[in-house]
């Protein structure tokens, strides 16, 4: 991969995503955007819901433009209603404060960010990885397709 991301370097990131998510049973959709959130390419695996795309646009938008991961801004949400708010009002696309985004760092560069999107698993949200580890599937599937 180069220093900025590329329509194959997306395609590829989205690829990793797709394979790892039927390994692990997360089914959903997959957004990588550039660093200013511009969606590069999204995908929607088979029986994902029709929310996840723009839920996962939504998210890898927020993750690109702030240089972070999701999760923080999720927790935090509740608790700082009034500066999401005005995320909302400065931003140019609708956020989504849900977890499950990560920026993309090259060379210690923002170039984009990355997101799964909402599913659903009858046997939990969470795996028992080697090791012991308790993992999200989320979780699994970004660190396979970020690598």
């Amino acid at each position: 991969m180069t220093g900025s991301l590329t329509h194959d370097d997306a395609r590829e990131i989205i690829r990793r995503a797709v394979e790892k998510s039927i390994e692990v049973q997360w089914i959903s959709a997959y957004a990588v955007v550039d660093e200013c959130g511009n969606l590069i390419s999204v995908s929607r695996v088979d029986n994902a819901p029709a929310a996840a795309v723009p839920m996962a646009c939504s998210k890898a938008y927020l993750a690109a433009v702030t240089g972070r991961n999701t999760l923080a801004h999720a927790e935090h949400v509740e608790a700082f209603t009034i500066r999401h708010d005005a995320y909302q009002r400065v931003l140019k696309k609708p956020l989504f404060p849900g977890p499950g985004a990560a920026a993309i760092v090259r060379d210690g560069k923002l170039v984009g960010g990355f997101s799964s999107s909402v599913s659903s698993h009858g046997k939990g949200m969470k795996l028992r990885v080697e090791g012991g580890a308790v993992l999200s599937r989320a979780d699994i599937v970004t660190a396979y397709a970020l690598q």
